[in-house]
């Protein structure tokens, strides 16, 4: 069948159809027709006027010859499909194009379809191997059937293809995104604690100079509202990282018992008077878990602590109670009972929401950010737990806490059970207890060199990595302290370096960061380092990070 050429008018005809059937709001697949037979696009035309696949409809490009294709791809780079001839203005004009188009364009998405009317210019079998094409038919076969098949077969395939790659690029954003995150968390929780272990560092120094009373209540003020701003600097942080899915949870045996213990003995100093404190564990609850003892304590210990603040008479007390489930997990369960204020009904609701406390009254009576349930809720969840509450206002509240941990099989307990390590007995510092105090930041390098002399002990700084590596050459060290992040060399990349130098291979080197994450904590582990103290430090903890090391190398001596 012969049509009559096509013109501007048959242009505008296909043109308004396809826009009276189309939503105009859609973008519609484009396709490019490359013949030099004006039939065979007029038909090409008529067949696809009408045409929509997943409600979008078909706008057509045409072009002659393969350089009126070339300047038509260069404008429109988001073909679905092409159906071009074979022989044009040379016998294997389409065939130069199909190359053009997956090695020079490096288009691999465009989905091909050659058609001829001279086969015997490129056999079929050749041009499918050898060339990038997804289909080769004559022009006799493709009828208004087979022609409307085609195109809706190379549509799907085109849409699987971007969809596909579309999904890899948002993986790779998201990569790219999780792993900015991380940064920024590390950056940050560098950046607050950094200044706060100036402040409460000399705050611990000037409590055990000579003071007056006056100078000893000024300075117990400035450590009481440093450790405030500690604890709201870590709501934050935690919140944050909840919220960008970055906690990540520690599986280690721990002993339950003995976390309920030892987070209760701390609180307890809190109760105030005519307030009792009681502990019940039924004999169900198994005595060694896997899990995150740290979160685990920070679950206990906030609503624990938040009973104790709004309890003025009556008693504390903590229920652990287990379920068994599937082999090998336990649910345990802690309810949290005291006779404190209570909560009004309506505000229950609202109690785990960041920045949310059940009276804006109790911000100025009790204080609080209104960070630490919302935190509590986040971290349960990802025990498989959650939090729920009962209250009567005036009465008392009920919160129960729920996780879901795998008991500890018995061979792991003989291997991890560290109550069984006897500690070691340490001796005062002697002369040979040389250490290196490695921190960018000059009040820090203070701080910890006046506490560590304080002890006894024989200090050296350097405020980077670059000069702890010179230093460590040219100096034996005992001992050091290896701030993470600092300008010029960091803490990773100098430890690194000092583990090359045959004298400090052995030398234990502990990081002082700012960070808390698993993550962080194994990078130190992998550039060489011994342990970590997270900052803000205090005397106590630098003291027990010095013996556990000093003391084992005395043992050596």
């Amino acid at each position: 069948m012969t049509l009559p050429k096509t013109n501007q008018s048959d242009d505008m005809l296909f043109s308004l159809d396809d826009e009276r059937k189309q939503n105009p709001n859609q973008n519609k697949w484009k396709i490019l027709v490359v013949d030099d037979d004006d039939d065979v696009i007029a038909v090409t035309r008529l067949v696809f006027a009408s045409f929509s696949y997943e409600g979008r409809g078909i706008q057509i490009f045409t072009a002659a010859s393969y350089k009126e294709a070339v300047d038509v791809l260069h404008e429109h780079n988001d073909f679905a499909m092409a159906f071009v001839d074979v022989v044009m203005e040379t016998d294997h004009a389409g065939l130069d194009l199909v190359r053009y188009i997956r090695d020079t364009l490096q288009n691999n998405e465009l989905q091909i379809v050659l058609r001829t009317g001279q086969p015997g210019y490129a056999p079929e079998m050749q041009v499918i191997l050898e060339y990038g094409i997804n289909d080769y038919r004559t022009k006799t076969e493709l009828d208004n059937v087979k022609l409307v098949t085609a195109l809706v077969s190379a549509l799907r395939n085109y849409k699987n293809i971007v969809s596909a790659r579309q999904a890899i690029k948002e993986q790779e954003v998201a990569k790219a995104v999780n792993k900015s995150k991380t940064l920024f968390f590390a950056q940050i929780s560098h950046d607050f604690r950094a200044p706060l272990n100036g402040i409460l560092g000399f705050c611990q120094l000037l409590n055990i100079s000579p003071l007056n009373q006056e100078q000893q209540e000024q300075v117990s003020l400035i450590q009481q509202s440093g450790n405030h701003l500690l604890a709201l600097v870590n709501d934050i942080l935690d919140l944050s990282k909840a919220e960008a899915g970055k906690i990540q949870l520690d599986i280690i045996p721990l002993r339950l018992t003995e976390l309920i213990e030892d987070t209760s003995k701390l609180l307890k100093m809190q109760l105030k008077n005519g307030v009792s404190f009681e502990t019940e564990i039924a004999s169900n609850v198994p005595e060694w878990v896997l899990g995150d003892p740290v979160r685990i304590k920070q679950l206990l210990h906030n609503l624990l602590s938040n009973s104790i603040k709004f309890t003025d008479s009556g008693f504390v007390k903590l229920r652990v109670s287990a379920q068994a489930l599937d082999e090998p997990n336990c649910k345990l369960q802690f309810d949290i009972i005291d006779t404190g204020i209570g909560i009004a009904p309506g505000r229950i609701e609202t109690l785990f929401t960041a920045y949310e406390q059940a009276d804006t009254a109790i911000t100025r009576s009790y204080g609080g950010t209104g960070l630490g349930l919302a935190i509590c809720k986040q971290l349960a969840g990802l025990m498989c737990g959650d939090i729920f509450v009962q209250s009567v206002l005036g009465k008392g509240s009920t919160f129960s806490l729920t996780i879901e941990l795998p008991m500890a099989k018995s061979q792991v307990l003989e291997q991890s059970d560290i109550s069984k390590l006897k500690p070691i007995q340490v001796a005062e510092p002697s002369e040979f207890a040389h250490i290196l105090v490695v921190d960018d930041d000059a009040i820090n390098r203070m701080l910890v060199r006046k506490m560590l002399i304080r002890r006894g002990f024989n200090v050296e700084t350097a405020e980077d990595g670059l000069q702890a590596c010179e230093l460590c050459q040219q100096q034996h060290f005992d001992l050091i302290f290896m701030d993470c992040i600092m300008p010029n060399m960091d803490g990773f990349s100098a430890t690194r370096n000092i583990r090359k130098q045959e004298n400090a291979r052995q030398v234990p080197i502990v990081a002082l960061t700012g960070s808390d994450t698993g993550e962080d904590m194994q990078k130190c582990f992998k550039a060489g380092m011994n342990d970590f103290i997270q900052k803000p430090i205090d005397m106590e903890t630098l003291q027990l990070m010095v013996s556990k090391w000093l003391g084992f190398r005395t043992m050596m001596k």
